[in-house]
């Protein structure tokens, strides 16, 4: 099956539109340790960023402007979306920006230049047991009987208190 027989139709939260081009940007996310006195630098990979898809797509035909409303409609919605991208097929997005060229020397034809981000599941903090509290607590407790027991041990006799006792 050739590429063009895989390409599916295009379409973002089912309002469908025609792909005129499009680019996908991507990578690793570095952090880059520079030492004085090394000619090399020491990248730290910190995982992959969120992919970006710049997509040149249109709508057209009688009716052209009721798609063009319904795909601004979209695109100005809060959350994700499912983007069916022609060459790579469904993705979950949002849209990070937009903009539309209209003509009426090219009438019948709304172009948009929009701009998606990937998205994952969102991963909320999960909650964990505290450990550094009751260590401490119990730390302290072990240390204030330590030092009474040292006190206690080692009163000098005929000494109260820091003071000479009367015999």
């Amino acid at each position: 099956m050739s590429w063009k027989e895989r390409r599916q139709k295009g379409q973002y939260r089912e309002v469908a539109f025609y792909l005129d081009a499009g680019s996908l940007s991507g990578g690793r996310r570095l952090a880059i340790h520079e030492y004085p006195g090394r000619d090399l630098p020491y990248p730290e990979d910190l995982g992959r960023p969120a992919r970006n898809f710049s997509l040149s797509l249109f709508v057209t035909g009688v009716d052209y402007d009721q798609h063009r409303d319904r795909l601004i409609e979209q695109f100005e919605k809060p959350g994700s979306g499912t983007l069916v991208h022609p060459y790579m097929g469904a993705l979950a997005v949002v849209v990070q920006d937009y903009s539309l060229s209209e003509s009426t020397a090219e009438g019948g034809i709304a172009k948009f230049d929009v701009s998606f981000i990937e998205v994952g599941a969102t991963q909320n903090p999960v909650v964990t047991a505290n450990t550094k509290d009751p260590v401490t607590s119990a730390a302290n407790k072990a240390l204030e009987k330590l030092i009474d027991a040292f006190v206690e041990g080692f009163q000098a006799r005929g000494f109260v208190c820091g003071k000479v006792a009367r015999m």
